[in-house]
């Protein structure tokens, strides 16, 4: 039996970084690609762990693209 259980993402893009929760940070969604793209993943979130600073390889992989996507769906219906 096989299950298939490697997260995705709604972009199919990993989502990496901190979140709205003290100490929470996210290293997921990658997918199929997770074992290819592991090497990368480890060293941006320890780099964001022991520095506090946000990698600028990972800037653009962060949940808030998600919220930004929604803010701009709502624009949009508001002012239609």
């Amino acid at each position: 039996m096989w299950v298939g259980f490697r997260p995705g993402s709604r972009d199919d893009a990993p989502i990496l970084g901190t979140t709205g929760t003290e100490g929470l940070i996210l290293a997921t969604g990658h997918h199929r690609n997770g074992i290819l793209l592991t090497p990368a993943t480890a060293d941006a979130i320890a780099g964001l762990v022991l520095t506090g600073k946000v990698d600028p390889i990972i800037h653009d992989f962060g949940l808030g693209r998600f919220m930004q996507e929604d803010l701009t769906r709502k624009k949009t219906w508001i002012s239609a």
